[in-house]
């Protein structure tokens, strides 16, 4: 559910705090296709478009789920990085892209957060796994970890988010290995 979440460690770079929408906070019929629009809500939060208020997480999303549904194959696949920027670019937000793992590093010492998208286990139909994105939002990292909104456990290892964020699945959007944020070009 949409709530605050600290950075671990002091020993973190980039945002202490962030205001965090997760998949659960959409539409109920929507859920297995609203990380995007999580990522998008978490987003706008941080940057003053939507106020940090946990009982109107669910209003929130719905919203930007109704005028910014899933489009990734007839939405079955959920939202398109050109979806994404449209959300973000309506709201006010001038968008810059962000290459890399040094790319990410810097918006996130700048405190600007990124969106991004890694590849994560599927369902399994007819015994083989199916890979699917997610959307996420990293706001901090360490030396071992970077820390994203709306993932399971609030973390991945460097080794496996760069795994994960260079899979070909994220490249069908032309999200892998990239970032979306706010930042002036680098």
């Amino acid at each position: 559910m949409a709530q605050w979440i600290l950075s671990p460690t002091h020993q973190c770079s980039g945002i202490s705090r962030i205001f965090e929408f997760c998949n659960d906070d959409g539409l109920p019929a929507m859920r297995p296709y609203t990380c995007g629009h999580a990522a998008a809500s978490t987003f706008l939060t941080y940057h003053g478009v939507v106020k940090p208020e946990e009982q109107s997480a669910l209003q929130i999303m719905s919203a930007i789920q109704m005028h910014f549904p899933a489009d990734t194959m007839g939405g079955y696949f959920g939202v398109s990085r050109r979806r994404m920027e449209k959300i973000c670019r309506n709201a006010g937000l001038k968008l810059t892209v962000v290459k890399g793992i040094s790319e990410l590093k810097a918006s996130l010492d700048r405190c600007e957060p990124v969106i991004v998208v890694t590849w994560v286990p599927g369902p399994v139909i007819l015994g083989k796994m199916l890979p699917q994105g997610h959307w996420m939002v990293a706001y901090a990292y360490d030396e071992s970890h970077i820390y994203l909104t709306n993932k399971f456990g609030g973390c991945m290892t460097w080794e496996l988010f760069s795994k994960s964020w260079d899979h070909w699945l994220p490249g069908l959007i032309q999200m892998r290995n990239t970032g979306i944020t706010t930042t002036a070009a680098f």
